[in-house]
């Protein structure tokens, strides 16, 4: 099963059924403009590894947090927020301006693998996607859309390509531009490609340039307005320990999911009771059940009570 599967969809279509589709698939990207949604259907590699990377940032933001007095009040407001739902406008292409017309969606949405933001940011600040065993020409496209369609906002866009027996795996960095133009208060956003596709690991599962780093700063995870009182420390994952991460997100995967090599199981000797379906229905029953019968006997005291109760003899005045 592919791990991206798209499907097109017309704007029309789309608009009409959105809250189903959104019901029936956890993960999805749509674009408008191409009329198409691509749903998402992760391995266990690819959640791992993405989880294990997601624990490296964060603990790095953590360690500069503890250690820098200065920088702890803006790392403390930085949040992994998964693969939630990130809008982008498509506010520069024909597509969008017949959208306005005709009042369908023009919004791009995407659901990255992971992602980090400022609480109070409209955008996150660095946005990762790891492509596994599919078209890593994707991720150059994705990468320069969530820079472009959120007017540089999102700072940083990590893009991880691993394989296995294969070609080579191998990590890339985003990041926006800014040149002022003359005589204009306005700037001209250029994307940058500023690391190129780095090797970190062979076909057969070896480290590559295990000196280098993926190295991000603090104002990359935020808007400039929200980075004043920051100082732009700079925080690093070596790839030795990236290509660390997909050795283990194999392992775990293969100890889950392998006919040969399957992970440890407990050696208890378990005998289970059928299941019944309606097992959840009849624990539901039984407690209405007690709780009616509850409610009749707190009924029959109170009546009791009420029966017994003899009122005090009125005192006659002399």
């Amino acid at each position: 099963v592919s791990h991206l599967t798209s499907i097109s969809i017309s704007q029309q279509d789309f608009s009409g059924a959105r809250d189903e589709i959104e019901t029936a698939f956890r993960r999805f990207d749509y674009e408008p403009g191409r009329g198409r949604i691509t749903l998402r259907m992760p391995s266990p590699t690819h959640d791992a590894f993405v989880c294990l990377v997601d624990r490296a940032i964060c603990d790095e933001l953590a360690r500069i947090g503890r250690h820098d007095d200065t920088a702890s009040p803006f790392t403390s407001q930085i949040l992994g927020a998964g693969s939630s739902r990130i809008f982008l406008n498509d506010d520069d292409d024909e597509e969008s301006e017949r959208n306005d017309r005709d009042s369908l969606p023009k919004q791009t949405r995407r659901q990255p693998d992971a992602q980090f933001q400022h609480r109070k940011a409209a955008f996150p600040g660095v946005v990762v996607e790891v492509s596994y065993s599919q078209d890593r020409k994707q991720l150059s496209k994705i990468a320069k859309q969530y820079i472009h369609h959120s007017d540089g906002n999102i700072k940083a866009v990590i893009c991880i390509d691993i394989n296995y027996g294969s070609s080579q795996s191998t990590i890339s960095l985003w990041k926006p531009r800014f040149t002022p133009e003359r005589g204009s208060n306005t700037v001209i956003m250029d994307i940058e490609h500023v690391i190129q596709a780095q090797p970190f690991r062979t076909a057969g599962g070896q480290p590559l340039n295990h000196d280098d780093t993926l190295t991000l700063t603090l104002h990359d995870f935020a808007p400039d307005e929200l980075c004043h009182d920051c100082p732009p420390t700079s925080l690093s994952i070596p790839l030795a320990r990236i290509c660390e991460f997909v050795g283990l997100a194999e392992q775990a995967q293969q100890a889950r999911e392998s006919k040969t090599a399957r992970g440890i199981r407990s050696t208890r000797q378990v005998k289970k009771r059928p299941l019944s379906s309606s097992s959840l229905e009849e624990l539901c029953s039984e407690d209405e059940t007690r709780f009616k019968n509850q409610e009749r006997a707190d009924d029959a005291m109170t009546n009791n009570q009420d029966r017994d109760f003899e009122p005090r003899p009125a005192k006659r005045r002399a």
